[in-house]
């Protein structure tokens, strides 16, 4: 679910991370000079082209350095084009573009890297690289030279194309969230806050980590999923949502630290901060709008939900009271699907099947073509990670790497990661690059993948084809640098498309007798997955709302714990457990700050992407042209609001995201 694009994550969160380095010399914004002997280097590793980790030329640990080296010398040198001053407002904007570019080429590849590698020393290496190219970001951050440079060329670019008018503009308010525009005593300010939520952050990560290591036997899913006790059910779920109870302080801290930074940089809130700038929400009250909307819309549905669930326990306990530790269990109860369905739909999806899918999509929506191809030298960093090549009219238009498999170097859950971007030569719109990205997952070690883990894969390649297919003449709004609560209608789009029994008997045969997977199977997992999305939509309301409520306006007028309940109280219909904390625990709290509520936003979207284009013939080459071509594209260099209502031909409404729950 996670999209790794570092420069858009580091911003999300409302700190650098340079701050890592606790290098507190360089807060003093002096420039910092490279003195490196690259002769040599360069010929070395420009000789490699293809070759390498990722095809950059990185055959051993020691050229992660040497390639970080290359890429700071090429900033350094644009640095120094743009100080001297006299550049043409765009000029000044594609040497800024080439610094952006240049940093994410070295911070995007080695943050996969290190979390993916199989070679201790490799991801030791890639780390070394990544804080070597992050320390120059914070010197960047800090200089007010090129900051007004930035600024000049902003104010006189009136001639320039609508998206550079538009990277431009991204580019100051950046400079402007780290403070570059303030005193040297408020950028002091400003470091030290930034520095304390990098801290808190990573507290509140490690205390999850920590606590699930003490915990790795005690299974409380399978008890709240099977037992019969309601006791033993109850002791496990408040045990469940009373755990890290040091993380009550920690995000106390951490909220009150990101208060403190917008003020500093002149809002009254951090959710206001957050909403300033690359939202497709711009006003508070547009999201809790929306979200009371929904919370209105969905109730119906969860209430009747709940009735279900109460005439299951009355049967069973003569008591129709559903508490929270109730909810799995009489849901188990009420679905009684049969107990082989998930091994039954996984022999349909084999991974060549899978990919098979994948390649199906492109090729009937896009007419482009996506095929596995043999890994270059040194190219492959695990022997069960995949390589795809995405072609068109016989060009390469792009890589894909597949590393879905668990392994113990690997970080839990599934990511998509940018590895380079694709950008176009503005006159002749070629491609000046191939663009590559990684779909990172941790499914079990088999041969076959579970229809779960199915529509995983197909959400992922969501965000993977929208990094491949983005066709911008700038580096810095490419890809996946969308509004966050643009970000995951991609992905959730291709949902539906991994529910469509016309688009899985395409590809979805038993890896024995190649029989083509029977819709009453897929109407059946339907039934099963949908039979309570009320009630979850209804959990997801209460976690947006929170996340929004504690980043607002500061000092809190309730604790945390008591904003967690009135919460959960107002807006669902399972009630609140007393002296109970499930947000310790709640990693989305350190990831998308202020900004949860994109998770149901965009399902509004693409649930009427869906109805509108393509529920009648998923397959319809038309409409998928359009797709690509009036949403794809564009990245994140065109305003997501007007793009996707021209795209739906209307203002979605919920009705669509309430259709898309039914079976």
């Amino acid at each position: 679910m996670r999209l790794t694009n570092i420069s858009k994550w580091i911003q999300s969160n409302g700190y650098n991370r340079t701050l890592l380095h606790r290098n507190r010399s360089i807060c003093n914004g002096k420039r910092w000079k490279s003195e490196w002997n690259l002769n040599g280097i360069e010929k070395r590793i420009e000789g490699r082209e293809e070759k390498g980790l990722f095809g950059f030329g990185i055959m051993e640990p020691k050229d992660w350095i040497n390639y970080s080296k290359i890429k700071l010398k090429e900033c350094e040198e644009s640095v120094d084009r743009i100080e001297r001053n006299g550049l043409s407002p765009k000029e000044t904007l594609d040497e800024l573009d080439s610094i952006a570019k240049n940093i994410c080429l070295v911070s995007d590849p080695a943050e996969l890297c290190r979390q993916v590698h199989s070679n201790r020393q490799m991801r030791e290496a890639a780390h070394a690289a990544y804080d070597q190219i992050i320390h120059f970001v914070h010197l960047l951050n800090t200089n007010q030279n090129i900051y007004h440079q930035s600024k000049v060329a902003f104010e006189n670019g009136s001639n320039l194309s609508e998206e550079a008018k538009t990277v431009l503009h991204h580019l100051k308010r950046e400079f402007e969230v780290n403070g570059v525009h303030l005193s040297a005593e408020e950028r002091e300010n400003l470091l030290n806050l930034q520095s304390k939520i990098f801290e808190n952050s990573e507290t509140f990560t490690q205390n999850i980590q920590s606590n699930s290591s003490r915990n790795s036997s005690f299974d409380t899913y399978e008890i709240l999923r099977k037992s019969s006790n309601p006791k033993l059910r109850k002791e496990a779920w408040i045990a469940d949502n009373s755990e890290v109870e040091e993380n009550i302080s920690v995000l106390e801290q951490l909220t009150s630290n990101r208060d403190s930074l917008a003020k500093s940089l002149g809002c009254d809130s951090f959710l206001q901060l957050s909403l300033s700038h690359h939202r497709i929400f711009s006003k508070e009250e547009n999201v809790y709008d929306f979200l009371n909307q929904l919370s209105n819309d969905i109730r119906p549905r969860a209430i009747s939900e709940l009735e279900l669930l109460k005439e299951k326990k009355m049967q069973a306990e003569g008591d129709s009271t559903i508490n929270a530790w109730d909810e799995l269990y009489y849901s188990q109860k009420v679905i009684q699907s049969k107990s082989n369905l998930s091994e039954q739909m996984s022999e349909y999806f084999t991974i060549d099947n899978c990919i098979e899918g994948m390649s199906l999509f492109c090729s009937q929506l896009f007419g482009i073509s996506l095929k596995p191809i043999p890994f270059k030298s040194n190219e492959q960093w695990h022997s069960s990670v995949i390589k795809l090549e995405l072609s068109e009219g016989g060009k390469v238009i792009g890589i894909l790497y597949l590393d879905i498999f668990n392994r113990s170097e690997k970080i839990g859950g599934s990511a998509t990661y940018a590895i380079q971007f694709p950008t176009v030569e503005e006159k002749s719109n070629e491609l000046e690059e191939i663009p590559r990205i990684a779909m990172v997952c941790c499914f079990p070690m088999r041969k076959t993948l579970s229809h779960t883990n199915f529509v995983t894969l197909f959400h992922e390649f969501g965000h993977c084809l929208a990094g491949l297919l983005s066709r911008t003449n700038y580096y810095h709004l490419s890809g996946t640098r969308t509004p966050i609560d643009f970000a995951e209608f991609p992905s959730t789009l291709m949902e539906h498309f991994a529910w469509d029994h016309r688009v899985l008997s395409a590809f979805a045969k038993h890896k024995g007798n190649g029989s083509v997977i029977p819709e009453e199977i897929v109407t059946e997992a339907k039934r099963v997955n949908f039979a309570f999305a009320g009630l979850e939509t209804q959990e997801q309301i209460v976690r947006s709302i929170f996340d929004l409520n504690i980043h607002g306006k500061h000092p809190l007028p309730h604790s945390l714990v008591d904003y967690s309940h009135s919460i959960r109280s107002k807006y669902s219909s399972i009630p609140s457990v007393p002296s109970t904390f499930w947000f310790t625990s709640f990693r989305h709290m350190t990831g998308y700050s202020a900004g949860y509520y994109s998770y149901l936003f965009s399902r509004i979207f693409s649930s009427a992407a869906w109805e509108k284009r393509f529920s009648i013939d998923p397959w319809n080459r038309k409409e998928g042209e359009r797709y690509r071509n009036e949403i794809l594209q564009y990245g994140g260099s065109k305003d997501a609001s007007s793009m996707l209502h021209s795209f739906l031909g209307e203002k979605p409404t919920t009705k669509y995201f309430l259709k898309s729950l039914s079976v």
